[in-house]
């Protein structure tokens, strides 16, 4: 009764129905950021990578709706304009001096539709889209939908790939779930606010050691592979590493940790507790270790050791 009455209070207030793009984007891994800085320096990154992404969204003629902690949600009356500032959110974020320093990245999520309009607020189909597409991008990702991809002009479409299709509660049809490339190929001056930017010149590397051997992961060779498999670039003599357990990806100056593999991998960043990743990402900052299926603590001889190493 309670909830009906609620649902009867939204219906009254509901001053139109629109035709809306909806984002969600959030700044990834904030958590861990508050156990390793403290509540006062964290805040103020957050701070500042929120107020970067409702910029963009104001450079857009797009509404910020609303802000809860670190993340946003803003409105675009187009599509082609909403994909245009998730990807301009990126770059401003990434871009940031802090950011840089600290390898904050933040993922976005946006659809296209039907939303109800009530006391400053969206609600619908389309928003619950939205944030479920923002709930599956990864850090440094924009993913949107199938119907939104098939929106787009074909400048934008040609910067999409497939992804997956995945079952929505109350949708009959899977969710496809396309993501959206933002990043150059090359090295671009590009327009933000009027003004240009060059996107700074770091050369970034990240030192792997492994049983006395050493490996890069480098812009030469932006990619690695762990695994007991022997054509793995580094090969794992741990029984309880899968074949191909995981994998390094460089992409721009950040580094992303992905696990393939049965056991899981235990990351330990230096000054963050360990955690376990299972068949899914984790950026990796500073330095630390990699473990195969058990705490480094159990067995620190079998661990990989990492370094991101930053020249200017």
């Amino acid at each position: 009764m309670h909830q009906a009455r609620q649902l009867r209070a939204v219906a009254c207030a509901v001053t139109n129905v629109q035709n809306q793009a909806v984002l969600f984007a959030d700044v990834s891994g904030s958590t861990r950021l508050y156990e390793r800085l403290g509540d006062r320096i964290a805040l103020a990154l957050i701070e500042r990578c929120v107020d970067a992404m409702q910029g963009v969204t104001r450079r857009h003629r797009g509404t910020v709706v609303k802000t809860i902690g670190d993340e946003i949600m803003a409105v675009f009356s187009d599509v082609a304009v909403a994909c245009r500032a998730a990807m301009d959110m990126q770059i401003a974020v990434c871009t940031l001096p802090e950011a840089i320093e600290h390898g904050l990245t933040i993922h976005c999520g946006f659809h296209f539709g039907e939303v109800m309009v009530a006391d400053d607020d969206v609600f619908g189909d389309t928003v619950n889209v939205a944030k479920r597409l923002s709930e599956v991008s990864k850090a440094g990702q924009i993913v949107t939908s199938g119907e939104v991809v098939r929106m787009l002009p074909a400048e934008l479409t040609e910067s999409t790939r497939f992804l997956d299709s995945e079952q929505v509660k109350g949708r009959a049809a899977p969710l496809e779930l396309f993501e959206v490339l933002w990043e150059p190929d090359v090295e671009l001056t590009e327009v933000v606010t009027g003004a240009s930017w060059k996107r700074p010149q770091l050369k970034v590397s990240m030192r792997l050691a492994y049983r006395g051997r050493e490996y890069r992961v480098d812009d030469q060779h932006p990619a690695i592979s762990l695994g007991r498999d022997a054509r793995a670039e580094i090969p794992l003599f741990d029984k309880l590493a899968s074949r191909n357990h995981c994998r390094v990806e460089k992409t721009r100056n950040k580094f992303t940790f992905l696990d393939f593999s049965s056991n899981g991998t235990y990351v330990k960043m230096e000054g963050r507790e360990e955690i376990l990743v299972r068949r899914e990402s984790v950026v990796l900052q500073d330095s630390g270790t990699i473990s195969f299926g058990r705490p480094v603590a159990s067995d620190p001889e079998s661990a990989v050791s990492f370094e991101v190493i930053v020249k200017t």
